[in-house]
């Protein structure tokens, strides 16, 4: 959807896009929401990158626990 640039800001929520930026006292709903939407985003990829660090450091325990009993030839 397409609209004129003073319109932009209903649509994304930007307040530096916004007309009443000049004179704007606090967030509108729609920047609100913005800015919630970008936190809960972080706060996603953030979760995800721990759950995969801590994947891959139960990989490496169990592919070095594997190789260590392969070298020592005792098997479970």
């Amino acid at each position: 959807m397409t609209g004129s640039k003073t319109d932009q800001w209903l649509l994304e929520g930007k307040c530096l896009e916004c007309r009443r930026y000049e004179y704007c006292r606090k967030p509108c709903t729609k920047s609100k929401r913005r800015t919630k939407a970008i936190l809960q985003q972080m706060a996603r990829e953030a979760i995800l990158r721990q759950m995969e660090r801590n994947s891959r450091k139960q990989l490496r325990e169990v592919n070095k626990d594997d190789s260590t009993r392969a070298i020592t030839g005792v098997s479970s």
